[in-house]
């Protein structure tokens, strides 16, 4: 039984939706759009801003926003129920969890899994489109991230970017706000003002990234290049086709002669890394350590394959795996540094095809289909904002454990629940001019 569905808390919602001031107003509106504005521009800049939108959000939700599950469509609900059910996922794997202090703690991060269904019933409940003000707030964020580069690697020193939180978090964080500012370029199709103002964000986001030295995220942007080409093909005509053609060819060649020494030197280490690791499983590298942790994450699944080790106990069963000699000493992690074999170890097969189907093909699906019956620019850059999201969190979960860092899972939830609220309301207001 929903909560939401318990008599005292249905009829105290009934109460508050029928006061004037929790009828939609236009400072709730200018409210919502300043948060979600301000979340790109704080998240990965202040530490904890980030999540303290999120709550505020959340919170709101609660309040405000269950009476909305009724009048949302099928998909919606299909996309949110996803994100509920993975979350009884990770709970069932607490049967075979003994390390369940760890497990608690692990647990709260998911939560905000949870979390995306309120924050999303508020977005539809205030009826804002507010995809745009994520995308201006992306577009500030590229330039704050640049200048805080800077300052951390020509102020204080520092060869390497971490910025507030972690270098994996600053890069790629950096190369998902300059994908959302792209694709906004190219679905929006603004004055070429914005335009040039757009680039120069999108390049201060990955001279952003540059400086932290995250090489898996600068493999992301031939991937979203690929994506985007394959999404708006059919607007494309054969001479603009050439020019991108010759574009990319372009830009490849200039990129591979001019090659700034920050990305030279981090293509270097990623090779020699793998070289080392040919020749000596033990030896300490970056890339040698994943590969190691990979395999310790392989061996875990194969002892447990249905529910896995439990979401506690990766760390213990690590442990164990060094005692029997079935391991390397050297890394310590709390996590397989790749979401899809850390869910494999902790949650086995039942986790695994859940974190497929629940955080990423349901979305994607949804999205997919806002792009079909999207008629306009905007509706557009809705759909394929998403799908830019969606693929960013894919290819980061392939060497990341972003699932288990709370800034990583706040940017996941705010821009799927934006960009989705914004298709759906969007789509709504549609049908509405279409019956009148």
């Amino acid at each position: 039984m929903m909560l939401s569905n318990w008599m005292p808390i249905k009829l105290w919602q009934n109460k508050v939706w029928q006061t004037q001031l929790w009828q939609t107003q236009p400072w709730q509106s200018k409210v919502v759009l300043a948060l979600i504005f301000f979340f790109p521009v704080l998240t990965t800049s202040v530490k904890d801003a980030g999540s303290a939108i999120f709550i505020i959000l959340f919170v709101a939700g609660l309040i405000y926003a269950w009476p909305c599950w009724k009048i949302i469509e099928s998909w919606e609900k299909r996309v949110l129920m996803g994100f509920v059910v993975f979350f009884l996922i990770l709970i069932l794997s607490l049967i075979n969890t003994e390390d369940y202090s760890t497990a608690v703690r692990k647990i709260e991060r998911f939560i905000r899994l949870l979390a995306i269904v309120p924050i999303y019933l508020l977005l539809r409940r205030v009826g804002t489109e507010t995809a745009k003000a994520l995308y201006y707030g992306a577009a500030v964020g590229c330039l704050v991230l640049a200048l805080q580069g800077l300052y951390f690697r020509y102020i204080l020193g520092e060869q390497v970017v971490n910025g507030v939180y972690h270098k994996i978090i600053f890069g790629d964080t950096a190369i998902l706000f300059s994908a959302c500012v792209a694709t906004g370029l190219i679905c929006l199709k603004p004055p070429k003002w914005q335009v040039i103002i757009g680039m120069v964000c999108i390049f201060a986001g990955i001279y952003a990234s540059v400086l932290s030295v995250t090489r898996q995220s600068w493999l992301l942007i031939p991937l979203l290049v690929v994506v985007w080409l394959w999404f708006i093909r059919k607007s494309l005509n054969k001479k603009i086709w050439s020019m991108i053609t010759v574009g990319l060819l372009g830009l490849t060649i200039i990129g591979i002669t001019w090659m700034p020494s920050t990305i030279k030197q981090g293509i270097d280490m990623g090779v020699a890394d793998l070289k080392l690791y040919q020749t000596d499983k033990g030896a300490g590298s970056s890339w040698g350590a994943r590969l190691n942790m990979w395999r310790d994450a392989w061996t875990m699944f194969k002892q447990s394959p249905v529910l896995g080790v439990g979401i506690g106990d990766y760390t213990l069963e690590r442990k164990r795996l060094i005692s029997a000699k079935l391991a390397r000493e050297g890394y310590a992690y709390g996590h397989a540094h790749s979401i899809y074999m850390h869910f494999l170890a902790t949650t086995g097969v039942v986790g695994f095809v859940g974190l497929i189907i629940c955080i990423f093909y349901l979305p994607l699906m949804a999205f997919n289909k806002c792009w079909g019956q999207s008629r306009t620019g905007r509706e557009r850059f809705y759909a394929l904002g998403g799908i830019t999201t969606i693929v960013s969190f894919a290819a980061f979960g392939f060497s990341e454990g972003w699932l288990v860092r709370n800034p990583f899972v706040n940017d996941y939830a705010l821009f799927v629940i934006v960009f989705m609220s914004s298709a759906a309301i969007s789509a709504t207001k549609n049908s509405v001019l279409e019956e009148r």
